[in-house]
């Protein structure tokens, strides 16, 4: 069963969890409220180590254009916008659905 790397959430309790191939040197996911929660502190959670890599996809910081450190888990600007897109894509058809 898939949780949290950050919060421990399961993927029945979150709209959506990211995780990396399963073949990639790490097997920590992310969930979209620990996205969020990124994306409100991203100045703080931004780290300045260039030895860091992405938990998900395995970028550094040349690769993309941050990487943050939440609750020890390093996660890109650009796994960032993955999950703030899919959170996006969600609403709107969650609206549509309605009508």
């Amino acid at each position: 069963d898939v949780v949290c790397s950050t919060c421990g959430k399961r993927a029945e309790d979150v709209d959506h969890l990211l995780a990396p191939e399963p073949d990639g040197p790490r097997r920590d996911a992310v969930c979209d409220q620990c996205m969020a929660a990124i994306a409100r502190d991203r100045k703080a959670l931004k780290t300045e180590d260039l030895d860091v890599r992405c938990a998900l996809c395995n970028r550094d910081p040349f690769e993309s254009r941050a990487v943050y450190l939440y609750r020890a888990i390093p996660v890109c600007a650009d796994c960032l916008d993955t999950s703030l897109g899919l959170v996006e894509r969600e609403e709107v058809e969650r609206y549509l659905s309605a009508f």
